[in-house]
């Protein structure tokens, strides 16, 4: 057989049963139910079916009892993707560096001696200084003291000591 005739019979076979599967159902209105059943009888709504909760088997302040904190998630979702890196660690910040010592303004250009004491002449920039041991120049350098053709300064906001050589 052709599988197009094959095909056309099966269709009329199928329309067959389902206009006899209609009429069935409207004979079997029309006829009484079976016995002590009428025609004029009144029919019941289709039943709803409802389903009872079971009861749990364990009282709710049992300290049996599971709570969802307990309870484990067998299949939780999964990923074979790598993660993500981690972000880049920030460098630390910058520390600011120690204050340093600022150069000597200073040059030197003679000594003059008097007595027992001694002035020390010196060149800051287009200014002429004479300066004595223990005095303070320019509000941040201290003449310490003069030894060994050299001469000391104290730098007072650091409280440290830088050198100047006499006779060069």
């Amino acid at each position: 057989m052709k599988s197009g005739l094959r095909l056309t019979i099966l269709i009329v076979v199928l329309v067959g049963v389902v206009a006899w599967s209609y009429r069935l159902a409207q004979t079997s209105e029309d006829t009484s139910g079976g016995p002590g059943l009428t025609r004029d009888a009144p029919r019941l709504p289709p039943a709803k079916l409802v389903w009872a909760r079971p009861k749990p088997f364990l009282p709710e302040n049992s300290p049996l009892r599971l709570s969802k904190s307990m309870l484990a998630d067998l299949f939780p979702d999964q990923s074979w993707a790598r993660p993500p890196p981690p972000p880049p660690l920030l460098p630390p910040a910058p520390s600011t560096p120690p204050p340093r010592v600022p150069s000597l303004p200073f040059k030197f250009l003679g000594t003059w001696q008097e007595n027992d004491s001694s002035i020390y002449y010196l060149q800051e920039g287009r200014e002429l200084l004479g300066a004595k041991q223990g005095e303070v120049y320019e509000q941040n350098w201290r003449l310490i003291k003069a030894e060994d053709n050299l001469l000391y300064f104290e730098y007072l906001p650091l409280g440290q000591t830088l050198t100047l050589r006499m006779g060069e």
